[in-house]
């Protein structure tokens, strides 16, 4: 997982390990126009340093913008709110637990 932010509120995106986010596309799937977000405001609004962002464990829901190509695996690994912790999930299982969009 990994967070994009506006200067209003944050937006998750669920993507494949070093595969960049389209800041584009994820604007669209927005609404709004996104803009990568500073470390100090990802861990302001999530709680969560860069790194170890969780899909999950947020004290306000955030919206979270799930890549459909993480459908195709069994098990995806997720960050767990620190840089070297993770945890496996079935990904539509983690999808419709965050509401993913």
């Amino acid at each position: 997982m990994a967070a994009t932010g506006s200067i209003e509120r944050v937006e998750a995106a669920a993507r494949r390990a070093g595969l960049p986010i389209d800041l584009d596309k994820a604007a669209r799937l927005a609404g709004q126009p996104l803009e990568r977000g500073d470390p100090r405001h990802i861990r302001e609004e999530t709680g969560f340093a860069i790194g170890g962002v969780s899909p999950i464990g947020y004290d306000r829901p955030l919206p979270v913008h799930g890549d459909e190509n993480l459908l195709a695996f069994d098990v995806v690994w997720a960050a767990a709110g620190a840089h070297d912790a993770v945890f496996a999930a079935d990904p539509a299982a983690l999808f419709k637990a965050v509401r993913a969009r």
